[in-house]
């Protein structure tokens, strides 16, 4: 996953207890005790990233969601502790992941943009199994801005600084400031 948990709630998904017992054979016994559901909380997927224009797809890859159990996603842009949107934009309301594999939730009704985003997964247990969630990511579109001409050395061999279009062999755009010694 691009970016992991910034952190989990448990009511509980699963939680293991080791019961070891020492003796000569050293005998382990595990037992695994499913609890009703869990939480995860991501940090911000687009931390540092300049110019998104738009959030447009949220991709989740779960290899396993077993019969009996839910695995659902909400969505924020101001903080991890929301507020919290489904992909319609309905505050509060959750977005049910049924897939299993690869799939993708729509964003683009949100008209997200900016350098902010936060999804919270709810995993819920049927008390045998658990939904098995194993990448997600984020799609955006960010600006491209077209670069400055700071030099241009043309055909002819005419340099330019500041102008794409030297028309002698040194053209200057804009102040310049020379010194002679």
């Amino acid at each position: 996953m691009e970016k992991l948990f910034q952190k989990i709630k448990y009511s509980g998904l699963i939680a293991i207890i080791i019961f070891v017992c020492f003796s000569f054979s050293q005998d382990v016994s595990a037992e695994i005790i499913y609890h009703g559901y869990g939480e995860l909380v991501s940090e911000n997927l687009l931390e540092g990233k300049a110019g998104v224009i738009s959030i447009d797809l949220f991709y989740y890859n779960a290899s396993v969601i077993p019969s009996g159990t839910s695995l659902k996603v909400q969505f924020a842009t101001t903080s991890v502790d929301g507020p919290w949107f489904d992909s319609s934009g309905a505050s509060g309301e959750w977005d049910s992941a049924t897939t299993t594999g690869g799939a993708t939730i729509d964003l683009s009704a949100l008209n997200w943009s900016g350098s902010n985003f936060y999804y919270k997964m709810e995993f819920s247990s049927d008390g045998e199994d658990t939904p098995v969630l194993t990448q997600v990511r984020v799609n955006y579109t960010y600006e491209v801005l077209e670069p400055e001409t700071k030099l241009v050395i043309d055909n002819s061999g005419n340099v330019g600084i500041g102008t794409d279009s030297p028309s002698e062999r040194l053209s200057l755009g804009g102040d310049a400031k020379m010194y002679w010694q």
